[in-house]
C-alpha cells in the first residue's frame, strides 16, 4: 500500500509550486487539484487508467470515495497524494481529515499575499506563471477591505478546522508548511522526511514562477490604505502564515 498524503490548502498559496517539486521526486506522485470543479484533474495516463475523460466531473461526483480510492490505487509503490481546496467537496474532507492513514500537508501564505495574488489572477485572466509564460501584465488592483476580511476568515476557519481535529485526535499526522519556505532546503527536507521519501533532490527546477514580481505599491492602487490598516491590526505583507494570524489574534483579541 502506498505511503498517502493530501495537500490541504487554500487557492493563491503555491499549491502548484508545491505539487510540481513533489512530482520531480524519484518514487513520488503528486496530483493536482483532481476534484476540481470544472475538470478532472489528472494526467491523461492516469485518466485512461481509471477510464475517466477530463469532463467527468459528474461521473467523478456521483461515488467520490470509490473515485478517491481509485486516485490513490493508480500507484501503489508510491508515496501518493493530491491537493484539494476547503470547498471543493464535503464529503471527501472530512474524510481526509480525520483518517489518520493520510499525512496532512497543510500548506499556508500570509493572507495579504495570497489575497493580492487573487486580485491580480483575475484581473489579468492569468493564474499560473511558468517559464514560457507571456510577461505580466501591467495591471492596478484595489484592495477592497470587506473582501480581504471576508477570505482571512474563511482561511482562518479552515485552519483552526484542522488544528481541532489533530488536538482531539492523537496520531493524526499534519505538517504545516509556508509559501515563503517552498524553495528553502532545510524545510524542504522537513517535509520530506515527514513524507517518508527517501531520497530528496533539492537540485529540482520547478516550471511555476513566482506571478507578481513588482512592488504592491505598483500593482495595488489604494496600497497606502492598505498599509495604514495592516498597522492598526498589527500585520504586513512579509511575515509568515502562523506569525500573520499569532499578531492578528493578538490585536482582535486581546488578554
Amino acid at each position: 500500500m502506498s505511503r498517502r498524503f493530501v495537500i490541504l490548502c487554500h487557492p493563491r498559496t503555491g499549491s502548484y509550486l508545491l505539487t510540481d517539486i513533489l512530482n520531480r521526486q524519484d518514487g513520488v506522485i503528486c496530483h493536482e487539484e483532481i476534484f476540481k470543479r470544472n475538470r478532472v484533474e489528472l494526467e491523461e495516463q492516469y485518466l485512461e487508467k481509471l477510464g475517466l475523460a477530463r469532463n467527468d466531473m459528474e461521473k467523478r461526483d456521483a461515488d467520490p470515495l470509490t473515485y478517491l480510492e481509485s486516485v490513490y490505487s493508480i500507484s501503489p509503490d508510491q508515496v501518493t497524494g493530491f491537493k484539494i481546496f476547503p470547498f471543493e467537496n464535503e464529503q471527501i474532507l472530512p474524510r481526509l481529515i480525520h483518517d489518520k492513514n493520510t499525512r496532512k500537508v497543510i500548506l499556508v501564505r500570509n493572507p495579504v499575499q495570497s489575497h493580492i495574488s487573487a486580485l491580480v489572477a483575475r484581473e489579468s485572466g492569468a493564474w499560473t506563471k511558468t517559464h514560457h509564460s507571456k510577461p505580466e501584465k501591467d495591471v492596478r488592483v484595489k484592495f477592497l477591505r470587506g473582501d480581504f476580511f471576508k477570505r482571512l476568515n474563511q482561511k482562518r476557519r479552515f485552519f483552526e478546522r484542522i488544528m481541532l481535529v489533530s488536538k482531539l485526535e492523537p496520531g493524526n499526522p499534519y505538517h504545516i508548511i509556508d509559501y515563503s519556505e517552498l524553495k528553502d532546503p532545510t524545510h524542504m527536507q522537513r517535509l520530506a522526511d515527514y513524507l517518508e521519501i527517501q531520497s530528496w533532490n533539492g537540485d529540482v527546477i520547478p516550471k511555476y514562477n513566482k506571478q507578481i514580481t513588482k512592488p504592491y505599491a505598483d500593482v495595488v492602487e489604494n496600497w497606502e490604505e492598505a498599509l495604514n490598516m495592516f498597522a492598526l491590526l498589527g500585520v504586513n505583507e512579509n511575515s509568515s502564515f502562523l506569525d500573520f494570524m499569532r499578531n492578528y489574534n493578538r490585536v482582535i483579541y486581546p488578554d
